[in-house]
């Protein structure tokens, strides 16, 4: 009776496992970057060197489809210009192939949503519909856009799944996340 009992621990301790093994996986990871738009970063742009992250509060949202970001050669910067009457300037730096020059893009938009086409993907930005109150009429933004691949692969670095103690099937995840 205890052998056939071990074999069954044996079992959904190997069943955990597998589980871990799945949570922590590039496959699911990259799918979470993806569905959440990880790959995308906010910032505000700081005069005194450090742009405080915006996550979900940023007036602007940027967006390009994973599949198109996953062909980038290098990351995107997007800089813009927003103001309180809804006009947008954005200047893209963007590499077309690896060994080439950085190229440069500038273009103005009377009002959102609006989409930038450029040589390495469409980029399109949207309003929030809550737009906080812009500190002297206007606010600078940077975006920077990474392939979900690279991406995935960061978060995947960063990922630690355990089990909550010895004798349990209950997971504990947690992410180190720092901003520099």
């Amino acid at each position: 009776l205890a052998a056939i009992q071990d074999l069954g621990m044996l079992s959904m301790t190997s069943n955990f496992d597998n589980e871990v093994e799945i949570l922590r996986s590039r496959t699911l990871i990259k799918k979470v970057v993806n569905d959440m738009g990880l790959y995308i970063d906010m910032e505000e742009s700081n005069a005194l060197g450090f742009n405080p992250p915006l996550y979900k509060n940023s007036p602007v949202n940027v967006f390009i489809t994973p599949e198109e970001a996953d062909r980038l050669v290098a990351p995107v910067e997007l800089r813009m210009r927003y103001t309180k009457e809804g006009q947008l300037t954005v200047r893209a730096e963007y590499k077309i192939d690896k060994e080439g020059d950085e190229e440069t893009m500038e273009q103005g938009f009377d009002r959102l949503p609006a989409i930038l086409p450029t040589p390495v993907g469409v980029f399109s930005f949207t309003g929030m519909d809550s737009i906080p109150e812009l500190e002297g009429g206007e606010i600078e933004l940077v975006a920077h856009v990474h392939t979900p691949t690279s991406t995935a692969e960061a978060y995947g670095k960063e990922l630690s799944v355990t089990p909550s103690s010895k004798t349990t099937t209950i997971a504990k995840v947690s992410l180190r996340n720092t901003v520099r």
